[in-house]
């Protein structure tokens, strides 16, 4: 009876062609198939008038069942106004050092910062172009307010 049961658990696990422990990338439900910029995004205004403005840019990757998850390869942001004094940054998420400081496990995003931004900024777009194992995806731009 026990080895029936065994029988019948390694059957299951093999279940699509995939093995215990192999798991194909693409097929894989938890890795990211969306990337959008959360609404936490926000200007950080400085606390007097000396010290710079900083945007931070909170990216959401969401997996194929729509839950918030991490991911493994390379994030591009760029926030600017609308025609021009864009600015971008890359965050090689491959790296398992950068992912982990980057990533805040409270709000489930990766945050990215952006300094000496222009006092002069009332609104920025910002969009977020990933580069991860299930393809290129990118965000729809998403504006930020400066609520001074």
């Amino acid at each position: 009876m026990a080895c029936i049961a065994m029988a019948l658990f390694c059957f299951g696990c093999n279940q699509n062609n995939r093995t215990s422990g192999q798991v194909q990338v693409g097929e894989w439900a938890y890795v990211p198939q969306h990337v959008k910029i959360h609404p936490l995004s926000r200007f950080d205004s400085a606390s007097n008038a000396d010290e710079e403005t900083i945007i931070v840019v909170h990216v959401e990757f969401t997996d194929g069942n729509g839950f918030a998850c991490r991911g493994v390869g390379e994030l591009e942001v760029t926030i600017g106004e609308e025609t021009n004094n864009k600015t971008t940054e890359t965050v090689l998420l491959r790296d398992e050092t950068i992912n982990r400081e980057r990533f805040d496990p409270v709000t489930r995003t990766y945050r990215v910062h952006f300094s000496n931004v222009p006092k002069d900024w009332e609104k920025v777009k910002a969009t977020a172009v990933f580069d991860g194992a299930s393809g290129t995806m990118e965000s729809k731009p998403h504006t930020i307010k400066n609520k001074k």
